[in-house]
């Protein structure tokens, strides 16, 4: 079973790219209240990057440690359940951290309307990835995987 055909680093790129330009929307929808070049904005973003980086890291981790794929495009060549670390707060830590780093791109243009995109990335993800990861995941693991997903929320 394959996933979407576009990879959710490719969805977040084009996420990321699609603030950008909202980013460029008139001046009363822009979030600029300091208009230094390294205001608070800079150092939110920068402070987001660096969990999200961490999160990522550590997911990709745990992952490695079990040796699973991390591979969002074959989610059928799992060997095994990740029910720890931080996947014992979410199914999809990768995702949170993607959203994580949007939240900062969002932060870096100085753009509240830049965070219209993101509802549209969790909806993307949440329908075109998340659904095809869990149906190859409840097919691999049956209970084991329905017990963790009544378990431990999707997102946070």
């Amino acid at each position: 079973m394959r996933t979407t055909l576009v990879p959710p680093p490719v969805v977040t790129l084009l996420s990321a790219w699609a603030m950008w330009g909202v980013a460029g929307l008139p001046t009363w929808a822009r979030l600029a209240l300091v208009p230094s070049a390294w205001g608070w904005q800079h150092m939110v973003a920068v402070v987001l990057w660096l969990l999200a980086l961490v999160l990522m890291a550590t997911a990709l981790w745990t992952m490695r440690g079990l040796r699973t794929t991390p591979n969002p495009v074959m989610p059928e060549r799992a060997s095994a359940l990740v029910q720890h670390s931080v996947f014992a707060y979410s199914r999809n830590p990768i995702y949170v951290a993607d959203v994580v780093v949007l939240v900062a791109w969002a932060s870096w243009l100085h753009s509240a309307a830049a965070l219209l995109v993101l509802p549209f990335f969790v909806v993307y993800i949440s329908v075109m990835q998340i659904r095809a990861e869990e149906q190859a995941l409840a097919a691999a693991f049956g209970d084991l995987y329905a017990q963790y997903c009544a378990r431990v929320r999707r997102w946070l």
